[in-house]
């Protein structure tokens, strides 16, 4: 058996144990009635403060527990294959789960359906590229938690001291050529230019989806047989081999950095820019000895093609509920209380994540945060990543041989013209 799969069968292990901590001893329904829910996310503080609210109010009916997978000890593939082989043996313990926005239709043989319980009324609350995420096949299958998008951090005061604020103003919109011009300023400085999560996962893959044409992608996912061969493709991953190989803006550290490790690298050694999500230079407890240069990062849009308006990829998660949850009812109950307009105020003001909801963009108690009117105008440049059941295998398949070629083990033809061989061998497609 190999060792990743030894692994992750430990990983599950551990997340069933964390499940059933309490429930080994106690019933679906406790003694004095109290209907347990569980709600299985990366666990933040402001959703644990959401999460006690919930429970006061419903004190003596309903209890939710909480089941942590934290991104400081499970990565987002992790996550994933824990969650699916729970719902594959149809664990009646996992009531409500937060999934990836791009699992949406792996995740719909095992989702409870919603259409009965929201209307359209309610949907238009959301941005509309939240609940394109949470439909499958023309049926509900989540609402959204947050949304996210992939973004630029920028050090303020290292722009300041080595170009001067006023050539810094300019970083609402670049193109990929003016920014690697720029990155010659820096090349006689100790500050690494520019990071990427470079490892073999899909956070590399969103970056090479950031460096792709929309109309590229169109062109290589919108069809049932996968082609990667195209010049769309060999521009993205010639961008980021040559970011490492060729500039040298990028170290080669981050070959083996997910956006945690390419955070703390970037705090410890002054990186110039890093590409990353919304919220990862928020937490002075994450940044440790270095929160002290927390102010300084600024964010800006990615860097884009001429011509090119939606050079970022969408993120975020969605909650749905298990179909094979006992405690729907209840399960629901929550789940309309985690997407309230008073939970998505806490999950912004205490833990950064862009609201689901656009009315919290204009809400008067946000009405001097900068940031959130930027992220305003951020998510309007949004693009998804394809929307396919089969994605995450596809994905993982190009993350494999993208990251050969990022490492220098095989060129970009060779790398792209594997990845697309791979993926239409498999046995089954499913568009």
């Amino acid at each position: 058996m190999k060792k990743s799969t030894l692994l992750l069968l430990a990983i599950f292990f551990v997340f069933i144990i964390l499940l059933f901590k309490d429930s080994l001893i106690l019933p679906q329904y406790s003694n004095n009635g109290i209907v347990k829910i569980h709600y299985v996310d990366n666990i933040s503080a402001a959703q644990e403060k959401i999460i006690d609210a919930f429970n006061k109010e419903n004190i003596g009916k309903i209890e939710v527990v909480p089941v942590n997978l934290p991104f400081t000890k499970f990565t987002t593939n992790e996550r994933k294959e824990i969650l699916a082989r729970s719902l594959r043996s149809k664990s009646e313990r996992v009531d409500i789960f937060a999934v990836d926005l791009i699992w949406g239709a792996r995740f719909a043989k095992w989702s409870f359906p919603l259409d009965a319980y929201f209307d359209n009324n309610y949907l238009k609350k959301f941005w509309a590229h939240t609940i394109e995420s949470c439909r499958y096949r023309g049926k509900l299958i989540a609402l959204p938690l947050y949304t996210d998008m992939g973004l630029m951090y920028y050090r303020k005061d290292l722009l300041d001291k080595i170009i001067g604020i006023q050539d810094s103003t300019f970083l609402d919109s670049i193109t990929w050529g003016d920014f690697l011009k720029l990155g010659e300023r820096f090349k006689n400085t100790p500050y690494p230019f520019f990071l990427f999560a470079g490892d073999n996962f899909e956070g590399m893959i969103c970056s090479f989806h950031e460096a792709l044409p929309v109309k590229s992608s169109e062109e290589i996912f919108g069809v049932k047989k996968i082609n990667l061969n195209t010049a769309g493709a060999r521009k993205s991953l010639q961008l980021m081999v040559d970011l490492i190989h060729k500039y040298g803006y990028s170290p080669k550290e981050i070959l083996e950095f997910d956006e945690n490790k390419s955070k703390l690298y970037a705090l410890e050694n002054d990186a110039v820019f890093i590409r990353g999500w919304p919220g990862s230079f928020r937490k002075e407890e994450e940044a440790g000895e270095y929160a002290y240069k927390l102010k300084n990062y600024k964010i800006t849009a990615l860097p884009h093609w001429p011509g090119e308006t939606k050079n970022a990829v969408y993120g975020g998660w969605n909650l749905m509920i298990s179909k094979y949850s006992k405690n729907k009812d209840e399960a629901l109950k929550f789940l309309k209380y985690m997407v309230s307009k008073k939970s998505q105020h806490i999950l912004y003001s205490e833990s950064g994540y862009f609201p689901a909801l656009k009315s919290i963009y204009s809400d008067s108690a946000f009405a001097g945060d900068k940031t959130l009117k930027l992220y305003y105008k951020l998510l309007k440049k949004g693009k998804h990543r394809p929307f396919r059941e089969d994605y995450t295998q596809i994905s993982d398949i190009m993350a494999h041989y993208l990251h050969k070629a990022l490492r220098k083990e095989i060129s970009v033809d060779r790398a792209l013209s594997l990845a697309t061989e791979k993926i239409n061998s498999r046995r089954i497609f499913i568009k």
